[in-house]
């Protein structure tokens, strides 16, 4: 689908490319937009501007301003991400607040943490709120070094 502004109810859509998209209880494989808009409803990859969804799951996302609320997304890349009682396996951008979320990794310039959220991997040159990653980034570090002397061990072991 093409347009200026598309509306798409209770549907489902390979790709759409438009100025606007609004998806109602719809599936889309593929938008582009500059402005996305989900209510109860499934992305398989997004790219715009804004992104904002709620009660709906992303696969690939990837804009300036995204908004997960009451969701899920596989990765997001953005300028600044916001999810409030969502889950992300993966975040990466400028800014990233999480209210009541969750997320598996972290990576940004400044990542906020309101009460009841966390991560197990977070890697920012600032982190606000009270959080205890699983893993950061002086013990990502640690565990590197002990994943590398474990593997030449390993290569020695089987050379004799």
């Amino acid at each position: 689908m093409v347009g200026q502004s598309v509306h798409v109810e209770r549907s489902r859509v390979g790709e759409i490319e438009a100025d606007s998209v609004t998806l109602n209880q719809s599936l889309v494989r593929a938008a582009s937009a500059e402005d996305v808009t989900v209510r109860l409803g499934g992305l398989g990859r997004v790219h715009a501007d804004d992104v904002n969804t709620r009660l709906s799951a992303i696969g690939v996302g990837h804009g300036e301003r995204v908004s997960i609320e009451l969701g899920a997304a596989g990765l997001v890349v953005g300028g600044d991400v916001s999810m409030t009682q969502s889950g992300a396996r993966n975040v990466t951008a400028r800014q990233v607040s999480i209210k009541q979320g969750g997320a598996g990794t972290v990576v940004a310039g400044r990542v906020d943490f309101e009460p009841g959220s966390g991560a197990m991997v977070v890697i920012a040159r600032s982190i606000h709120g009270s959080v205890r990653p699983l893993l950061d980034w002086r013990g990502a570090l640690a565990l590197g070094a002990v994943l590398v002397v474990f593997g030449s061990l390993l290569r020695r072991g089987r050379k004799g």
